[in-house]
């Protein structure tokens, strides 16, 4: 696909909002971990807890380097100490062996394919009427309506991986479609890997 013309996904404002609300959460709202897999290389795995409307008050954890093996035991620690009530992992190259160790290690974790179709479901997650080309970017429309009422980590890395995720909306069919991790990496020798965003929306 062409480069040009893309847009931020993104809005600064509510980026900055988000760092800056106060949220409260009740003992019942859900606590989920989203786990963004990577090797090695310059892409980091990332552990992003998430309870309801804060996704500050537990801090992410980035590593770097990790093998899968690794990373599922930083999966199984983080979920015995937090007592997660889901963990969502990127199913993606070598994240299918994440995912075998996980649930190996008694663990029940939900399989989560971006590239797969988008099955979000608009009214749920407050995207009703917007059209996405895949379950990512149907992935990343649900975080950003999330923004207007949610609490982010003020940490300038977070936003400036938000700000460098663009899009264009296809002609014929009327979808978003997200610029490809391979190529906002990859941009100008000098881009953004958004493995921190990718681990909030999961």
């Amino acid at each position: 696909f062409p480069r040009h013309g893309l847009m931020e996904f993104f809005s600064a404002a509510e980026i900055d909002a988000a760092m800056a609300r106060e949220v409260t959460t009740s003992l019942t709202d859900p606590l989920s971990l989203g786990v963004d897999v990577a090797r090695y290389g310059a892409n980091n795995s990332v552990i992003f807890p998430r309870k309801g409307r804060d996704a500050r008050s537990i801090a992410r954890q980035v590593f770097n380097g990790l093998s899968t093996v690794e990373l599922d035991a930083k999966v199984f620690e983080t979920h015995t100490a937090l007592h997660s009530d889901g963990i969502f992992i990127d199913g993606g190259g070598v994240g299918g062996g994440v995912i075998d160790n996980v649930r190996n290690m008694h663990l029940f974790c939900h399989e989560v394919q971006f590239g797969g179709r988008d099955d979000v479901g608009g009214d749920t997650w407050g995207i009703s009427g917007e059209k996405y080309k895949n379950k990512r970017a149907a992935m990343y429309g649900a975080c950003r309506a999330w923004l207007k009422g949610g609490a982010l980590p003020n940490d300038p890395e977070l936003k400036r991986q938000m700000l460098a995720v663009r899009y264009w909306v296809d002609e014929k069919s009327g979808s978003i479609i997200l610029e490809a991790k391979e190529d906002m990496v990859d941009e100008d020798g000098g881009g953004v890997s958004p493995d921190d965003i990718d681990g909030l929306v999961l």
